[in-house]
């Protein structure tokens, strides 16, 4: 509306815009009919419980009605547009098997074709049998109440009507219910968009109703990485890294003992500070006859090189 007025006064049909400045509403607030999802279970069963109820409702058969609405479920149609459907309507034998909603029909007046659901397309042969070209699969079902249709057959198979989710009408079990299956099943929600055949992928949204248990299964699917086998380093390794370890200026191990006039060294490894720290553990080192104790000789040493760095 605000754009169409906007517009009006650009081409001046309005001196100026209406509707400017009034505060919207907020539809996430105000929800006149909050709907629900079925499941794939309770939807099984509003079929079954349609095809053995031996009544008709709104003047259809049990068995037209379980038509109904798997044709509602498994392609996302509207009532007004599943009401616009003839035999010319299926392209079944192209690949893969389409269906068309003419413009006038749809409800964004643009020619829609859709892919079918396989099983789905098994099952039309046996619907359109018998069809002149042009005759309706479904006449009239644009002015049917079809959510008391719905109501009745729920009921029959023991599932509520309405629960605190919302109610589970008619555009509810059929578009809902489809839409909120292909997320479900896989899709992803810019397939989702297009097969809804939505502009915003915000209205997308709208219809997918991800409880608690979907999340969880989503998480579950998550994969968890696998621990490798533990690898334990060697004694020498181990040793090694505690020699090199140390704050020490000492000669590297590998380095040679030779002095740079390529004498032998008395002490080769009394580099700066090395020999105090050794007289300062030889009080408390005991030393066997065996030698000492690797462990407890390099802690020693540590402990004692971390003292004298200032």
């Amino acid at each position: 509306m605000t754009t169409f007025c906007n517009w009006c006064a650009s081409t001046r049909r309005l001196p100026t815009n209406p509707v400017l400045g009034i505060e919207r509403l907020n539809t996430a607030v105000d929800v006149r009919h909050p709907r629900r999802a079925l499941t794939a279970e309770e939807f099984a069963k509003m079929v079954q419980s349609a095809r053995s109820s031996g009544v008709r409702i709104q003047g259809y058969s049990g068995e037209q009605r379980a038509r109904i609405y798997l044709l509602s479920y498994l392609t996302g149609l509207r009532r007004n547009e599943i009401s616009s459907l003839t035999s010319q309507s299926f392209s079944l034998k192209s690949d893969p098997p389409t269906l068309m909603v003419d413009a006038k029909s749809s409800k964004h007046r643009r020619k829609d074709v859709l892919p079918l659901h396989p099983e789905l397309a098994e099952m039309l042969p046996e619907w359109l049998r018998g069809l002149n070209p042009g005759e309706k699969l479904f006449p009239k079902l644009g002015d049917r109440k079809t959510w008391r249709m719905v109501k009745m057959d729920l009921e029959r198979a023991g599932i509520p009507y309405q629960t605190e989710e919302g109610i589970a009408d008619f555009h509810a079990a059929g578009r809902h219910t489809h839409i909120t299956e292909l997320l479900r099943n896989g899709a992803s929600l810019p397939e989702a968009k297009e097969l809804a055949r939505h502009s915003d992928i915000k209205t997308t949204m709208k219809y997918t109703h991800i409880g608690i248990a979907d999340q969880a299964r989503a998480v579950g699917n998550i994969p968890v990485p696998k621990r490798g086998p533990a690898v334990s380093p060697s004694p020498d390794a181990a040793l090694h890294r505690r020699c090199i370890s140390g704050d020490s200026d000492c000669l590297p191990v590998s380095q040679s003992d030779e002095d740079e006039e390529g004498g032998k060294r008395q002490n080769p490894r009394d580099c700066e500070g090395f020999g105090s720290v050794l007289d300062s553990m030889s009080q408390n080192v005991k030393v066997g006859a065996t030698g000492f104790e690797p462990a407890t000789f390099w802690s020693q040493i540590r402990l004692a090189t971390s003292t004298q760095v200032v």
